[in-house]
């Protein structure tokens, strides 16, 4: 499914690097992206699944075209990276909280040590 998206985004993007006349670099996605949420918010409300999903898809949407964007300048690896990314973040700090009588506490020591950890990993990549 989510190469279904990508390809569908890879198509957007292009179009709006050929000539849309509203688009403004990846600065477009980001005022896209701070536009969807009040509307999400909006449609959180009782027997309204069908506008908050399609809301819901408007800032997937928007962030596969910054990905999308971010990709061609060479800053991020796509989609799959930074998905393999985050499934080790947030699992490291679930099975922190799981094991934990202290939730908070242990949601910030496994954050502060994955924080040190991106610190050693950006100075190996870039130093």
């Amino acid at each position: 499914m989510l190469e279904k998206i990508r390809n569908i985004a890879q198509e957007k993007h292009q179009i709006d690097l050929n000539g849309n006349s509203w688009y403004q670099w990846m600065q477009t996605y980001f005022d896209y992206l701070k536009w969807e949420i009040p509307e999400v918010e909006e449609e959180l409300k009782e027997n309204n699944q069908v506008h908050l999903e399609d809301e819901l898809w408007d800032i997937l949407w928007t962030y596969m075209l910054l990905i999308e964007w971010l990709e061609k300048k060479w800053m991020v690896r796509w989609l799959e990276k930074i998905i393999a990314r985050a499934e080790i973040k947030y699992e490291e700090r679930i099975n922190a909280v799981k094991n934990s009588d202290n939730e908070k506490r242990a949601w910030d020591t496994v954050k502060a040590l994955q924080k040190q950890k991106l610190k050693e990993e950006h100075k190996e990549k870039y130093w």
